[in-house]
């Protein structure tokens, strides 16, 4: 920190008097008024001094004479790395997005477009990207960071749809193409209902199926009312169903 550094001024005129100093802070070439409260021989720099350049001027006068000098401090910034990072990934929800990016060095967390500037292009689908950490202002170097968009997870699906058919002797119904739009549910994590497009999924294998003694679903021909077995295939990254084998059940109520 800068505010560790003290500037300190040393002048010695031969006429018996004690010298004054005033000290300025100089912007560009030209000094700025004389610094409120500061008129010893000694100058502890602010502890926030941003990085680059700086210049301050101390004038030493005694009588009518009086003499100037000019200190040239260098502040340089610190660097990334060894900087904790923290990614927090979106969720896919048909938007472009981009990850929230925490910088902590040491015990300080980094303030973001002050310390530290993210560079990532926004993405839609869900996947794996790369995204650059470049220090600004008192910061400097770059970090690589890998994120990503979580597909959204489908905890439970359910058949929207009365299904039925002439007795064949047959388990299976013979689900049609315009049949199967809108035919399931998706639900999401806090069982509330999602929106997943025709084109990202399959409907197969559906069956009427009714519990055994044992409690277990099975295969059920027989005329009367059934529940309905399917199979969801996912066709798109952007979902990911939490049933493994994407099959589930919708019972009668």
């Amino acid at each position: 920190t800068t505010g560790a550094v003290t500037l300190e001024a040393s002048c010695w005129i031969n006429d018996m008097n004690t010298p004054t100093y005033t000290w300025y802070k100089l912007e560009g070439a030209a000094a700025t008024a004389p610094m409120d409260g500061v008129n010893g021989v000694k100058y502890k720099l602010p502890a926030d001094l941003p990085a680059g350049t700086h210049t301050y001027r101390v004038t030493c006068t005694s009588d009518h004479y009086s003499k100037s000098v000019d200190i040239t401090v260098n502040v340089t910034p610190i660097s990334l790395a060894g900087a904790e990072v923290t990614v927090k990934n979106p969720t896919y929800n048909g938007q472009k997005q981009f990850p929230t990016v925490t910088v902590k060095l040491g015990e300080k967390t980094l303030t973001p477009n002050t310390d530290f500037n993210v560079t990532a292009r926004m993405q839609t689908n869900a996947g794996s990207y790369k995204l650059t950490i470049s220090g600004n202002g008192n910061y400097t170097g770059e970090i690589e960071k890998d994120w990503k968009i979580e597909p959204m997870k489908i905890e439970l699906v359910k058949f929207n749809k009365n299904l039925s058919k002439v007795y064949d002797g047959s388990a299976v119904f013979d689900l049609t193409s315009a049949a199967k739009e809108n035919c399931v549910l998706f639900y999401g994590p806090n069982m509330q209902v999602i929106s997943v497009p025709a084109e990202a999924y399959d409907v197969s294998n559906v069956r009427f199926v009714a519990k055994d003694a044992e409690n277990n679903y099975v295969e059920s021909p027989e005329v009367g009312s059934k529940s309905i077995a399917f199979t969801v295939t996912l066709k798109s990254k952007n979902y990911v169903l939490q049933t493994p084998d994407g099959t589930a059940v919708s019972e009668l109520t």
